[in-house]
């Protein structure tokens, strides 16, 4: 795990530093060799773990996961407009007719809401002076509802197309929340372990080597300055083993999410097609 500076302001605690760099103020306080949480001042230097790297692991998921719903919103605007451009075309048929003999009680109010379209229309279809011409055994022209309910039947497959396309955006959003929620999982508490100084080792080197700093190191082992190492002299150094692992972790649970978001996206689009055949359906046989 990599350290940094950080120079405390007012208002600061070590609870908030902690939430920020991805801690807990038992590490801080550890770390930096406080007494305890409430001895940090303003202007005050620590150190910090360096969550950079944990960060770019962040911004590579939200990166990711924007990448899978841009491509899976786009699909299904494509198939949700191929759909409706049916939908439209079965709508909008050649005109048909059927011939209809008017039985005792009948009106064209009555016939038109039957057969889907308005007394107006049957009696400019019909060239009859006005409704009340209309007699039992009168013969007449009006439209084939078959044509009337494909339209409706493609109208509500495009509505619902329409619902769908805002399922999976939210689907997505709510997919791509979840991923970057896992991925932000807090830093494990921090842990140490004994290293022994070699000879020609600095506490540079050594700092380097387990990703911290000198400055870290000596507060850390309460040494009076760097220089003050020799070989044989047994230090603590940060453990850095957790946070690779934490790191793995994230990558490992942002790559599941991506998945399953992608798999969710497939099963939309597969339900889209179905619906297009059935509107296509529905446009040939009218």
């Amino acid at each position: 795990m990599a350290y940094k500076t950080y120079k405390v302001v007012e208002g600061d605690t070590l609870t908030r530093i902690a939430k920020k760099h991805g801690t807990t103020p038992q590490a801080l306080v550890r770390l930096n060799d406080i007494p305890g949480p409430k001895m940090i001042k303003p202007g005050m230097e620590i150190i910090v773990p360096d969550n950079s790297e944990h960060e770019a692991v962040v911004q590579a998921a939200e990166e990711a996961q924007a990448k899978s719903v841009a491509a899976a919103k786009k699909k299904a605007v494509a198939e949700a407009r191929a759909v409706a451009a049916a939908a439209e075309n079965a709508a909008a048929p050649a005109f048909k007719t059927i011939k209809y003999t008017a039985v005792e009680g009948d009106t064209f109010s009555k016939i038109a809401k039957r057969y889907g379209t308005t007394p107006q229309a049957l009696v400019r279809l019909n060239g009859i002076t006005g409704p009340k011409q209309l007699k039992p055994g009168m013969e007449i022209v009006i439209p084939d509802n078959s044509v009337h309910e494909a339209a409706v039947a493609a109208e509500d497959k495009t509505k619902a197309l329409a619902e769908q396309e805002k399922a999976i955006a939210k689907a997505r959003a709510a997919a791509a929340a979840q991923a970057v929620a896992e991925a932000r999982t807090a830093a494990p508490e921090f842990k140490t372990l004994t290293h022994k100084v070699a000879a020609g080792e600095t506490l540079t080197k050594i700092a380097k080597k387990y990703g911290t700093t000198p400055q870290a190191l000596v507060r850390l082992n309460g040494i009076a300055g760097p220089k003050m190492v020799k070989p044989g002299m047994e230090i603590v150094v940060p453990d850095n083993s957790e946070h690779e692992a934490a790191v793995k972790a994230a990558k490992e649970a942002q790559a599941k999410s991506i998945k399953e978001a992608r798999e969710k996206a497939d099963e939309q689009a597969r339900m889209i097609v179905v619906t297009r055949a059935a509107a296509e359906k529905a446009k040939k046989k009218g």
